[in-house]
């Protein structure tokens, strides 16, 4: 009975052995899912930061690219003003120029219309005074 009760207790005590591993390993194993827990409640409170600050700095981006857009618009609109005022001015310039052409003295047509004016005057003149000289008045 001595020979039996010392192997069941051998048998117990390896089994008590075994078991004791067993829990070592285990409580390991928690351990090591306690700071797999803690990793992953970090990894996900950063992410959620990273995502929200992801998406204030989209929001700025939208606004500004939309603060770009009207700009471009503004611009586009002052070109097409420009572009029409430029026509104006060159259509006001043009008809300066032409205006300019007719104003200008022509120097031969002058001398001209001076010469035949002469001519026109000297008979006339010269009848004028045979009138008044002679009475045929």
């Amino acid at each position: 009975m001595n020979g039996e009760l010392g192997e069941r207790i051998a048998k117990l005590e390896e089994g008590f052995k075994s078991h004791s591993q067993r829990i070592n390993k285990l409580e390991s194993e928690s351990e090591t899912l306690i700071e797999l827990k803690t990793i992953v409640k970090m990894t996900t409170a950063l992410q959620e930061r990273i995502h929200n600050e992801h998406s204030s700095q989209m929001n700025k981006f939208e606004a500004t690219l939309n603060k770009v857009n009207d700009n471009l618009t503004v611009l586009n609109r002052s070109q097409e003003k420009l572009q029409s005022d430029l026509v104006s001015i060159g259509n006001r310039v043009e008809h300066i120029e032409v205006s300019n052409e007719d104003s200008k003295i022509n120097i031969p047509s002058l001398i001209t219309k001076i010469v035949v004016g002469l001519f026109m005057l000297i008979p006339s003149v010269v009848l004028a005074w045979i009138l008044i000289h002679f009475n045929l008045k």
